[in-house]
């Protein structure tokens, strides 16, 4: 039995090497997010891969505690609480991408705004009929990408919320 405790120590890394880690894993999230915004066409995609981000380290230890622990009781407990611990910063950064993404959309439509109002939204087309001008409608596709990355990064969050009061509660 005493031999099982000596499980219970603390891994300590190379505080350097996990420095480097820390930015080849950022890194990686971002081209993966990129790519993942270029295959998709959704912000909201790109948005869950970066704040996922934020919660991985915690998965993982969730995950090798729950398969090393020799203490099986401990090992389960700990999982769901570690795994909890990574849903809640998830749903932060899913929070925290919400509350700046709608300060940039407040300002970005001031911006558009002001510039409506020195711009007419119809001009005279090539053959003399009035038609739309072309770049308020690049304008209404970028709001609209705008507002569904702000709705992503919402929906991230409280679906974050929600598994964390499962898995805390679970973890009890």
């Amino acid at each position: 039995m005493a031999d099982s405790y000596n499980y219970d120590h603390y891994v300590t890394d190379n505080a350097g090497s996990a420095h480097k880690e820390n930015w080849i894993s950022l890194t990686t999230v971002l081209v993966v997010g990129w790519i993942v915004y270029e295959v998709t066409h959704s912000p909201g995609a790109a948005a869950f891969a970066l704040c996922t981000k934020f919660g991985w380290r915690d998965f993982r230890t969730a995950l090798w505690l729950r398969y090393q622990d020799p203490i099986r009781s401990r090992g389960i407990a700990t999982f769901w609480l570690y795994a909890s611990s990574a849903l809640w910063k998830i749903a932060i950064v899913g929070v925290l991408m919400t509350i700046v993404g709608a300060v940039i959309i407040g300002i970005h439509e001031d911006q558009q705004r002001a510039a409506r109002r020195q711009q007419a939204a119809l001009v005279l087309g090539p053959d003399g009929k009035m038609m739309k001008n072309p770049q308020a409608a690049e304008v209404e596709e970028a709001n609209e990408r705008r507002k569904e990355l702000l709705g992503s990064t919402m929906l991230t969050a409280l679906l974050a919320f929600s598994l964390c009061t499962v898995t805390s509660c679970r973890a009890a």
